[in-house]
């Protein structure tokens, strides 16, 4: 296990909105020191003397460690901003962090930053993680090398605003928020979803497009969360889903534990703890932890999607070119995006254990299917998700009970997850749910869970 804590992790029942499927993870209680997330926190964020793009400094005035995250977005300064690594900043401490831009179009006329109320969306921190573990794989750990390739990101954001329809005068991610104030659909879940806040003991969740595993985000505690939330939930709104398909606990629980054994490159954090950086076909990620405790942690599928291909991480490069040709493909699906809404009810009868007093949460929620049009980053998910489909296929779904030695999660009344120490993964058992859907033709049943 080369990231600490997820061996130990479970998985369980998502919540199913827009063709989504979030689903809650859950670690063992940590041992942490003080820490304060970023808002509200007095921590001051600010331009370097002579500002530069890829770099700001930051100020913990206060007698506590300040936790900042890798994607969350600080706007306002010359430009707005997201960081490249997660950070967790000693007390009475000013370090120099590493930045990207994310809004190509403005320098200048500087303003107090403030955090974002969205994080950077998954598409921006897959290309912009990748950069930084290719360039610290390269060259070393100096704070100067984890900047990304400011030319493909600028790219993917101009994309994602395209795609969202959304103008904007200075090209900045911040925008995008309007994609979901013009959708009354959208933003009424976006408001239910925030409102509603992380699960009793929920430490992050795993983002399931149906089948198709595509993001983690995973904290210490709940309390790390929480603060994050809402700007977590908005980030993933901002797009439709890529996939179509049965969401599986099994396949998030080994979605995780594919991120916790990849080889990573090992780096000291720029403030407190070890940054672990992971760079495979599969998957794009970051971790910061204490000796033995995940601190906060950003993973992203990789499978089909465009690559760094260049060396040069300062500025535009090559490889936007290959940006923009790799996005293109991604998104063919979003031609079409249609769907029949269908209201699906979950039986779980009584409720106990972990998630004892939510689960009604889950009862009548409501689904939409999308019609998805078949692309090239699916298609090599798929074949990617070959192993995966071949455990499903042949067992691994079917609720069956755990040996002595294997622990057990009771999420509620019916739902049993069996986290398995394994060296290669970790495996949950989906849950048996009896459902019924109601006046819908065959053809258009809504996926939900076996």
């Amino acid at each position: 296990m080369n990231i600490p804590t997820l061996e130990h992790g479970a998985v369980g029942r998502p919540l199913n909105r827009l063709g989504f499927s979030l689903f809650p993870v859950y670690l063992p209680p940590a041992a942490l020191p003080p820490i304060a997330p970023g808002p509200g926190s007095g921590l001051v964020v600010d331009e370097l003397p002579n500002a530069t793009v890829p770099t700001l400094t930051l100020t913990n005035p206060t007698d506590r460690a300040i936790l900042l995250i890798e994607g969350e977005s600080l706007v306002g300064g010359a430009q707005n901003r997201t960081l490249n690594v997660s950070v967790l900043v000693p007390a009475g401490a000013t370090l120099k962090i590493p930045v990207t831009c994310l809004e190509q179009g403005r320098w200048g006329a500087r303003r107090a930053f403030q955090y974002g109320d969205v994080m950077a969306p998954r598409r921006v921190r897959r290309i912009k993680q990748d950069a930084v573990a290719q360039r610290l794989a390269t060259v070393g750990a100096h704070s100067f090398e984890r900047h990304a390739d400011q030319g493909a990101v600028w790219h993917v954001v101009k994309h994602e605003l395209q795609r969202m329809g959304v103008d904007s005068s200075s090209g900045a991610m911040a925008d995008a928020e309007a994609f979901i104030d013009r959708d009354p659909g959208r933003r009424k879940t976006v408001e239910e979803l925030v409102t509603m806040g992380p699960l009793p003991g929920q430490c992050g969740l795993v983002v399931s497009h149906g089948r198709r595993i595509v993001a983690a985000e995973l904290f210490a505690s709940t309390d790390l969360l929480r603060p994050h939330w809402g700007a977590i939930v908005r980030s993933h709104l901002l797009e439709h889903p890529t996939a179509d398909g049965r969401p599986s606990a099994s396949r998030a629980l080994r979605f995780l534990g594919r991120f916790a054994n990849s080889p990573s490159e090992r780096k000291e954090g720029l403030g407190h703890g070890i940054e672990h950086h992971v760079r495979t076909d599969r998957v794009v990620g970051q971790a910061l932890v204490l000796p033995n405790t995940l601190i906060h942690a950003g993973a992203f599928s990789a499978e089909g999607a465009p690559r760094c291909r260049t060396g040069s991480v300062s500025g535009p490069g090559k490889s936007s070119v290959h940006q923009a040709e790799g996005h293109r493909r991604e998104d063919e699906y979003q031609s079409r995006h249609d769907g029949d809404a269908v209201e699906v009810l979950l039986d779980h009868g009584g409720a106990g254990g972990l998630c004892a007093d939510t689960a009604t949460e889950h009862v009548r929620q409501t689904a939409a299917l999308p019609a998805v049009q078949e692309h090239e980053e699916d298609d090599a998910q798929r074949r990617g998700a070959e192993e995966d489909r071949g455990q499903d296929e042949h067992g691994d779904d079917r609720l069956s009970v755990p040996s002595a030695d294997e622990p057990v999660v009771r999420h509620d009344t019916g739902e049993l997850v069996r986290v398995q120490r394994s060296a290669a993964h970790q495996q949950a058992v989906d849950v048996g749910l009896h459902h019924h859907v109601r006046g819908v033709d065959r053809r258009h049943r809504a996926p939900v869970l076996d």
